[in-house]
């Protein structure tokens, strides 16, 4: 993922534009450059380009979509606080410049896109355990179905089973009476 297309820093004469010297975008950022104030300040301009003047040194750098305001803000700021004037060789400032700039596009070290991240992990993990929750519960409504249609079929057969040992005590009960009975009477 490109946040930061491409970079550039101007001070005294030079011009030093990091990844590549493209004509048309040193045309651009020489406008920049010509058109800024001499009071430090930053601004965003359109084509993503955003820009900061601090100390008469002009940090530049273009962005790859318009989402990412906050990356080229901070890219700024780093900039401007790396750069020393002390050390103004070319190379040494594509150096830092590519530094910054594999720094501030490596998502892992965008605080903000790793929690975001990290929340959207979290909300996926809780949209699966609703989704388990719902099956839960769907188990759970046809287990007490069951459970309800066991509880009646049981009752039924208690009665039944009832009614037929109710049946057979009586039988067993009058079988008795009948065979006892004589003995009662010959007394």
């Amino acid at each position: 993922m490109t946040f930061i297309k491409t970079t550039a820093i101007a001070y005294d004469d030079k011009f030093v534009v990091y990844p590549k010297d493209d004509k048309e975008l040193i045309q651009k950022f020489q406008k920049i450059k010509d058109s800024a104030s001499a009071e430090d300040h930053k601004k965003i301009l359109k084509e993503g380009i955003h820009f900061s003047r601090a100390d008469g040194v002009i940090y530049i750098c273009q962005a790859g979509s318009q989402e990412v305001v906050r990356v080229c803000q901070a890219f700024l700021k780093d900039a401007e606080e790396k750069f020393t004037t002390s050390n103004k060789s070319e190379s040494s400032t594509k150096k830092l410049l590519k530094q910054l700039m594999m720094y501030h596009n490596d998502p892992s070290n965008d605080n903000i896109l790793k929690n975001q991240a990290k929340v959207d992990e979290t909300k996926e993990q809780m949209i699966d355990n609703l989704d388990k929750v719902m099956i839960n519960h769907e188990k759970t409504a046809v287990l007490n179905e069951q459970a309800d249609d066991l509880a009646h079929d049981t009752k039924q057969i208690f009665h039944r089973n009832t009614k037929k040992l109710t049946w057979y005590k009586r039988v067993v009960i009058a079988v008795q009476d009948l065979i006892h009975k004589p003995e009662a009477r010959n007394k």
